[in-house]
């Protein structure tokens, strides 16, 4: 049986009957009139998500659908019945899923590519945000809201990478809790069906799964996660290291130190769209993102 978002819980479960193919693509988040009209349909991850895209995309607003859908981040559960099912389920037969590379490695990245026959891209880097780290389109936008302080390209490179150095620690902390998460499997209990009669059976099953849970974090794992996560993390310096690091921090840190303290007012929102927006206006859209 295909698996389904809960709306309550958020978590993909097994459906008990054989839903309509609409009615799955509508539980991904897509409603049905934009399923008929679009001749394509892109799920991404959050509100960013969509607003960066539909900026970099403006002149295919009539064609592609941006669905935002809190089910792509569950795709290492998705299986290959869903993704038949999405794709028959346009009538134009072509959709996509986008979705944050977080710290999947880079073979964890490309077997997903190849498992949904490249109907799912992952990026290449930590966020979408990541992609608008532009220091040429940050510096006339900078300029454009006032501030003069900062005048050439290669000082937002120093900007940029003093904010990632600062923001080290933070990226070791979602590490480690990337890792521990993957390895304990968080919220990926499934109780069989066969026993869900059974109170003594449910009651075993859980305490087997507790056991199993609580073996994986022992002391000595613990220790080995954040020591082998302090190495990787340490080691990292320039491109690589600002690839894995927020880059939705890394905007907020630069609007809080260089904008907000001369006295400018702008949220993240807005910033983002003003970047989005110049990297269009000069043709500087990556190549990743133009390729899709």
């Amino acid at each position: 049986h295909p698996k389904i978002a809960n709306e309550r819980t958020g978590q993909l479960e097994l459906s008990l009957d054989k839903r309509d193919r609409l009615d799955l693509f509508k539980q991904l988040g897509a409603s049905i009139g934009i399923q008929l009209i679009s001749q394509k349909i892109v799920f991404v991850e959050g509100p960013s998500d969509k607003e960066i895209m539909q900026i970099l995309y403006e002149e295919y607003s009539d064609r592609v659908s941006f669905i935002v859908s809190h089910g792509v981040r569950q795709l290492d559960e998705l299986t290959h019945t869903i993704g038949k099912l999405l794709n028959d389920a346009s009538k134009f037969e072509s959709f996509l899923m986008l979705r944050d590379r977080d710290f999947l490695d880079e073979k964890e990245r490309v077997n997903l590519h190849t498992k949904y026959n490249d109907r799912v891209h992952i990026w290449s880097k930590r966020c979408i945000e990541n992609f608008l780290l532009d220091y040429e389109c940050i510096l006339i936008i900078l300029k454009g809201i006032g501030i003069n302080s900062i005048s050439s390209e290669s000082q937002i490179s120093s900007i940029i990478k003093q904010i990632t150095n600062d923001l080290r620690d933070e990226t070791l902390r979602d590490l480690i809790t990337n890792k521990i998460n993957k390895l304990t499997g968080i919220g990926h209990i499934r109780i069989p069906h066969e026993i869900a009669a059974n109170e003594g059976a449910m009651v075993n099953y859980i305490t087997t799964y507790r056991n199993e849970f609580l073996s994986k974090l022992s002391g000595e794992e613990i220790h080995k996660i954040i020591q082998n996560c302090r190495s990787h993390i340490g080691k990292l310096q320039g491109e690589e290291l600002l690839d894995i690091s927020d880059g939705k921090r890394i905007l907020q840190l630069l609007i809080d130190r260089y904008i907000i303290t001369n006295q400018k007012k702008i949220d993240i929102r807005a910033f983002r769209s003003l970047l989005a927006n110049e990297i269009k206006k000069k043709k500087k859209v990556p190549m990743e993102i133009n390729d899709i």
